[in-house]
């Protein structure tokens, strides 16, 4: 099994002739350490300690930890039983469509649509621009083999929703 080795520098302290370099070492499979190592200079530089690491058995903190396995595990069922949020969010220049879930499993989608409106002179054009937008974003939504219809909908701007 392939394990994964990085060593980063986290900070460079200068103190008149002295660097101190900061290096953490990261591995799967083994605790992290840290090495301070003194690095006599008259210029900056550019010397990295190296450091050591000690295997260990305690299993590291993971993504899975910090987030809460039950919190992806309701990510896991939202996505098995509505498929279509795996494609959101989905962004054009014309219009955005993403989702709100909710603990019943349910979703709202969310759709933006870009149009701008500068002065009342504009407001025919940017009606028309809306319904234009609005129509793109639910083609889009159709060929996903999605049926709108059987969303809950909410538009940005509101009037869109009457567009």
């Amino acid at each position: 099994m392939r394990t994964r080795f990085a060593a980063i520098a986290l900070a460079v302290f200068v103190t008149g002739l002295v660097a101190i370099v900061v290096v953490f070492a990261l591995n799967r499979r083994t605790k992290h350490t840290a090495a301070v190592a003194p690095v006599a200079t008259t210029t900056p530089s550019t010397e990295i300690a190296t450091s050591t690491t000690t295997p260990t058995t305690t299993p590291l903190a993971s993504t899975t930890t910090n987030l809460g396995q039950a919190g992806l595990d309701k990510t896991d069922l939202l996505e098995r039983t509505q498929p279509f949020v795996q494609v959101l969010p989905r962004e054009t220049s014309h219009y955005k469509v993403d989702y709100r879930a909710f603990p019943d499993r349910s979703i709202t989608l969310q759709i933006t649509l870009y149009a701008i409106l500068n002065n009342e002179r504009q407001l025919p054009a940017y009606e028309a621009t809306l319904r234009q937008y609005k129509q793109e974003a639910l083609d889009w939504i159709r060929s996903q083999n999605q049926d709108p219809a059987s969303f809950s909908i909410t538009y940005n701007p509101p009037e869109a929703a009457t567009a």
